[in-house]
């Protein structure tokens, strides 16, 4: 669960996020290859991401590197108002139990050069 100032726990859903922003990571958990080919098309997907050689390295040799990179993405969104919102018949609940997170909108939305005019929900 993560904490982000928003009056709720948030679930990262790692994998809904990645489909959700067109990133194909079939066969990252166990395949290097896939891993390298996730890492890019992440890194395509949100090309205001900056990674030291090193960082890049750590995500294409770690699923759990890579994992926790989306986390934070995923983290982003929800700071910013960019995942989906809790329906209010569920509010209370969301709020004793957590939420999962999906993001709605692409990645280039949570550049944090760029001014949010609004937000969803």
């Amino acid at each position: 669960m993560i904490t982000t100032g928003v009056d709720l726990a948030a679930q990262p859903a790692r994998a809904a996020a990645l489909r959700t922003w067109r990133v194909d990571v079939t066969g990252y958990k166990t395949d290097a290859a896939a891993r390298v080919a996730a890492t890019a098309d992440l890194l395509d997907a949100a090309p205001w991401l900056t990674l030291s050689p090193a960082q890049r390295a750590l995500m294409e040799a770690s699923d759990d590197a890579f994992d926790a990179v989306v986390a934070a993405l995923i983290a982003r969104a929800h700071a910013v108002r960019a995942t989906h919102p809790v329906p209010p018949a569920r509010t209370a609940r969301a709020r004793r139990e957590g939420w999962i997170a999906l993001p709605a909108t692409p990645l280039t939305v949570l550049d944090p050069t760029r001014t949010v005019a609004s937000t969803p929900g």
